[in-house]
């Protein structure tokens, strides 16, 4: 476990989440919001993938699981308990979706402190252990973006063989896309894989 105070922020080397601690006082720099509802066959894969991201910057991880019914909440609540310092979850026990309360917007974006929020629902999972760290970058270069995202693939029935590529096919030169691309490439192209700069 690296634990961390104000003094060493700055200088962090590259690690993966699971091996961070972190004085209270310490904002972090990414808030990584998560909803989930009877995702118990992914939610492991998903956590797994947050807790492999090798940042040089405190990350929080805020889950509100909508009452679900399939064990979801207490593989929430094992990783919890092994990684207080970064794992927040809300628990529900009446659905808030059913309610017409609905998603991050409602729960998570309220409660996160990081400058950054990236979106991950709790059937996802992230594959690239440098996706946030890319990603902040990107973003710390380029203020003139308000968000970030990248190609992503959907898997069908659990079948790796059965997937569709979400990737636009042409790419600006700068890697930038204006509103227009989101509009007229019919939004399909971005995935919630995203951060966005807040």
């Amino acid at each position: 476990m690296i634990n961390i105070n104000s003094d060493q922020y700055h200088r962090l080397s590259l690690s993966p989440l699971c091996e961070h601690s972190w004085d209270n006082n310490i904002e972090p720099l990414v808030s990584i919001c998560s909803i989930t509802y009877n995702h118990g066959p992914y939610i492991k894969e998903c956590l797994e993938g947050f807790l492999m991201q090798k940042t040089t910057f405190p990350v929080e991880i805020l889950i509100h699981d909508d009452a679900s019914t399939d064990g979801t909440e207490e593989i929430i609540r094992e990783y919890e308990v092994k990684y207080p310092h970064i794992i927040k979850p809300l628990y529900e026990d009446e659905n808030q979706w059913a309610k017409g309360k609905k998603g991050s917007k409602v729960f998570n974006f309220p409660r996160a402190r990081g400058k950054y929020i990236a979106i991950c629902e709790g059937d996802d999972y992230w594959t690239d252990s440098l996706k946030l760290q890319k990603q902040v970058e990107f973003l710390k270069k380029n203020s003139d973006c308000s968000l970030c995202f990248h190609a992503s693939k959907s898997i069908r029935n659990n079948n790796p063989n059965d997937y569709t590529l979400h990737r636009l096919k042409d790419i600006p030169r700068d890697n930038k896309f204006e509103m227009k691309h989101a509009i007229l490439g019919g939004g399909r192209f971005m995935a919630v894989n995203l951060i966005i700069n807040g």
